[in-house]
């Protein structure tokens, strides 16, 4: 993309009227970068981010926000689940409605992104999500794009409908028919359009209402297109790649289109590993010791090793014990350092000391630990009557000068708040940190260990940063961490993080049915299916990560309380529960290993100490 872009420069297009759209942070960043290293001062004027940033761009730039008197506060993931609970309805039923919602109502990727529902009950929906949003001053970071397409859609003269010569886009597989449709707008009729994708590693199906028919039926909504396919795998060895084509082929793996990947037979084949361990914590014991002594043994940084794990708890325990053995590792998964209640009501703290106007915030806040939706929708009903603000409301209920039914249990949560608030007024830096999070003596089960690594980077680099700022830079951190593509450390995340990376050696655990493949079991029989081929999609990619060597790993036997914790329904007893091996071992084909190691044998063969 890169390369094409700086072509276009060369035939005399104007920086910046090139467009170049990713996906993720991670590879707008890495985009930028590549950039600005092209031989020309012109580069970095290339209009170069991520579909969610330009749209946010396009809205506030247009002040299409303030015309409908929405407000730009996004919510995290842990304060989703505080406005559905104050939604009536099932809250299966809820979820699937809310990715609906995201994609301006296009579930699939033949249906038009209207922005209106049909079904009653969407309707229904639709009104009450918008009206708990606009009363708490907040918006879905997923619910950009569809305001964005729809402000351009009725907006001919906005200056982005003609802004573009050039569009480029990456990874359009993952980009659900709202995105898609945003992008041809951004098109128009004259800019020329480049999209790059592959329909084998649509991996947000279930997330996002992303299709794999995305880039399949892109010559088909694009009279003219100039189709080109690449199949050279510039990446893998042979073996691996044999592999992912076996498994593409397999009957049970429907695809849209029947091209494979070329092998560069030139360079040798890769170490391929299955193995099954007696126990979650021999797996967890000996993954740790395998990678040290690989390290050591092939000469290779830890930067050189990725761990990809279906179930952050094993992450975790693996990243663990790679650090309490000196070596060091860092995991990346969706707003991890938000993991606990503390960090949450922590992270919570925060916002409303810097604007206690937050209304997102105080809503989390007054629900902790426990929801209270029928005194909070007292409090919500108060404030629509009067029009008080939550705060103001809740500063009379302390004073004593307002009382609602319920009132008392919200007042001692806002009490509590007050309290905490009052010892941070007028500290910087490492000092507020302190003062905020406390002493890390104070916190023995290292709950808000990833929140204070976090906190503390960014005083380092910044002394006298203020807290207002401290909580600007956390929220990017935390909700689009970028994962390093250059790192001195194992790298441990989920096989949706994977995408795009490249690493020597390759972990995948968990390879046990139930985790991979991992299908909910409440979904009709089609949306069973369809989950299945969206998990043989990122299976394909989790393995198609290695230079050298994969190892694909799972344990026989879990304690019954990890099980519980981490959603597994398994067979057991009261204290384990027993896995199975994946169905996906058996169908990669010849040049796979025909048999499961045994863990701990495995590592003696090999010469682990």
């Amino acid at each position: 993309m890169v390369r094409r872009a700086a072509r276009f420069l060369e035939e005399g297009a104007e920086a910046n009227r090139i467009l170049i759209l990713t996906f993720t942070r991670t590879s707008a960043d890495d985009l930028k970068r590549k950039i600005t290293q092209l031989e020309t001062t012109e580069a970095s004027n290339i209009d170069a981010g991520t579909v969610h940033s330009l749209a946010l761009r396009i809205l506030q730039e247009e002040r299409a926000l303030a015309a409908t008197g929405r407000v730009a506060r996004p919510l995290m993931e842990f304060e989703e689940r505080c406005m559905l609970l104050d939604m009536p309805g099932n809250m299966i039923d809820k979820r699937e409605r809310l990715a609906a919602f995201c994609t301006a109502w296009a579930r699939l990727d033949h249906e038009s992104p209207s922005g209106w529902p049909t079904d009653p009950a969407d309707r229904q929906f639709h009104h009450d999500l918008e009206d708990w949003l606009r009363f708490h001053r907040a918006m879905l970071l997923d619910e950009l794009v569809p305001l964005a397409l729809a402000y351009l859609r009725q907006e001919p003269t906005s200056a982005y409908r003609a802004r573009y010569s050039h569009v480029l886009v990456d990874e359009y597989q993952d980009l659900n028919r709202a995105e898609q449709v945003l992008i041809d707008v951004l098109a128009g009729n004259t800019a020329e359009f480049t999209a790059i994708g592959d329909d084998d590693q649509s991996i947000y199906t279930t997330f996002r209402n992303a299709h794999p028919e995305g880039i399949v039926n892109f010559p088909y909504r694009h009279e003219g297109t100039d189709a080109r396919t690449l199949t050279r795998s510039l990446r893998c060895p042979p073996n691996i790649v044999a592999m992912a084509n076996a498994f593409l082929t397999h009957p049970d793996t429907d695809r849209l289109t029947d091209r494979l990947i070329d092998a560069d037979e030139s360079r040798g084949n890769a170490e391929v590993t299955i193995i099954r361990w007696a126990t979650l914590d021999r797996e967890v014991a000996g993954l740790a010791r395998f990678i040290r002594w690989y390290c050591d043994s092939k000469g290779c940084s830890p930067g050189d090793v990725i761990v990809l794990s279906p179930r952050r708890q094993i992450g975790y325990r693996i990243r663990d014990a790679l650090r309490a053995g000196g070596t060091d590792a860092t995991s990346f998964f969706h707003e991890e350092a938000l993991e606990s209640d503390e960090a949450k009501l922590k992270f919570t703290l925060l916002r409303l000391f810097t604007d206690t106007e937050d209304r997102v915030g105080l809503r989390y806040w007054l629900g902790s630990p426990t929801p209270r939706p029928a005194a909070y929708r007292r409090l919500h009903e108060h404030c629509e009557q009067s029009g008080d603000s939550p705060w103001v409301a809740m500063s009379a209920v302390l004073s004593g000068g307002l009382t609602f039914t319920d009132s008392a249990v919200l007042r001692e949560r806002f009490e509590s708040l007050t309290a905490q608030m009052d010892g941070l007024t007028g500290l910087l830096g490492h000092e507020f940190v302190e003062a905020w999070l406390g002493a890390p003596g104070n916190d023995p089960n290292g709950k808000l260990t990833d929140i204070r690594g976090m906190a503390v980077r960014i005083c380092d680099a910044e002394p006298m940063v203020t807290p207002t700022e401290l909580r600007s830079k956390l929220i990017d951190e935390i909700v689009q961490p970028e994962i390093p593509t250059e790192l001195d450390c194992v790298r441990v995340m989920s096989l949706h993080k994977s995408k795009g990376l490249t690493a020597k050696l390759t972990v995948i655990t968990g390879f046990a049915a139930g985790m991979i493949p991992f299908v909910k079991n409440n979904l009709t029989p089609s949306e069973q299916h369809r989950s299945m081929q969206e998990q043989r999609r990122l299976f394909f990619v989790a393995i198609t990560r290695p230079t050298d060597t994969l190892v694909l790993s799972s344990a026989a036997q879990v304690r019954t309380g990890e099980a519980l914790q981490m959603g597994l329904a398994l067979p057991g007893t009261r204290y384990w529960r027993r896995t199975a091996p994946s169905p996906f071992a058996t169908q990669l084909g010849e040049d796979a290993p025909e048999e499961a190691l045994g863990g701990d044998a495995w590592l003696t063969d090999i010469g682990v100490p």
